[in-house]
């Protein structure tokens, strides 16, 4: 595991809980005072480890070790942006199931800098309008929820969608490999607005050509929100 994971992690957690709970959270992890660099290799149990340490110190005494593992996760993505990686994301394809039929061949792509890298494995196995089942496949054991956080900020961040996650099966045979089987509901929103209005954030017309018409409008008219699920996993 490269540096880079953890320094996503160490950012968030002391923007949001302090650089006081961070060193006691490193310290607990068993890497008291540990400076990460971005392209050193770092133990796999480090992860899990920096979880469980962070659970201790929530002020939600509901939070739960997944529930930080998840957030990590999203911590990843939010962070990668600085090293120019949301570019493979956004090139990947212009639905979030472009994305996830093309996971691997990113990790391909960012091997190139990072040789070392031991990247997982997944697949479609299904899709239709209310969904998808995608297969994870990893030598790595314990990062169940952390991929449910990276997917989750990448369907939000980048295809504006808010992705629900469900595990249906988590085996872990004795050469240490997991495999989690995950079912994606996605959910959108379009906003249709009582005076005509369309809100081109939520929806596209198209045309052969610009109509050249303007149309004022208010700031805020009244407007009916209706929920549609699944339809942006849809082929086209």
């Amino acid at each position: 595991m490269y540096g880079m994971l953890l320094e996503s992690i160490q950012h968030f957690v002391q923007e949001e809980y302090g650089e006081e709970v961070w060193n006691q959270v490193l310290e607990d992890s068993g890497f008291k005072n540990a400076v990460f660099t971005t392209h050193k290799v770092y133990p796999d149990r480090l992860i899990p480890r920096l979880a469980l340490a962070c659970s201790k110190y929530s002020q939600n005494s509901e939070a739960k070790v997944d529930d930080f593992l998840c957030f990590f996760g999203r911590c990843f993505v939010r962070f990668f942006t600085h090293y120019g990686y949301d570019t493979l994301i956004r090139a990947s394809g212009r639905y979030f199931r472009d994305f996830l039929n093309g996971i691997d061949n990113l990790h391909h792509q960012i091997r190139f800098s990072y040789p070392k890298m031991q990247s997982p494995s997944f697949y479609v196995e299904s899709e239709d309008i209310g969904g998808a089942r995608l297969h994870y496949r990893s030598k790595r054991t314990g990062f169940g929820y952390y991929v449910i956080g990276q997917l989750i900020q990448i369907a939000q961040q980048f295809y504006g969608l808010d992705l629900r996650v469900t595990i249906l099966k988590d085996d872990e045979d004795l050469n240490g490999s997991s495999e989690c089987h995950l079912i994606y509901d996605l959910s959108d929103e379009a906003h249709f607005w009582l005076n005509g209005y369309v809100n081109k954030q939520n929806c596209r017309i198209w045309s052969e050509a610009n109509p050249q018409v303007y149309v004022k409008t208010p700031l805020h008219p009244e407007k009916l929100t209706v929920w549609a699920v699944g339809i942006l996993l849809q082929k086209r």
